[in-house]
């Protein structure tokens, strides 16, 4: 939207003019003021989601970590397991060739 402004030539011309400028200088005022203040408010929202990327990126590395921690200790637990349950074999291996012994004497 273009605005020509044309010298007035009587006096109330020269007022309506004069108001006209001044109106056009607060809309631009304003639209300052608001072009302003959107800026900010962009900036704000770009450093909050800095901090919000960079908490997610530690908390991801945090969980990967404990998921490293968790999987070590259930490989050893699983070990573990693994040679009671072997030592339980065993025994009842031994616990049922004992019977058989008895059982034939």
């Amino acid at each position: 939207m273009e605005m020509f402004l044309i010298e007035p030539s009587t006096m109330a011309d020269k007022l309506d003019y004069e108001q006209q400028l001044r109106e056009m200088n607060e809309a631009l005022l304003l639209s300052s003021v608001i072009q302003h203040d959107l800026t900010e408010q962009a900036q704000k929202a770009e450093a909050e989601l800095r901090v919000k990327q960079d908490e997610l990126q530690h908390l991801s590395e945090n969980l990967e970590l404990r998921v490293k921690l968790r999987t070590a200790e259930l490989a050893l637990a699983n070990k573990k397991f693994k040679v009671e349950n072997k030592r339980r074999l065993r025994i009842e291996e031994e616990r049922v060739g004992v019977l058989r012994r008895l059982s034939t004497a």
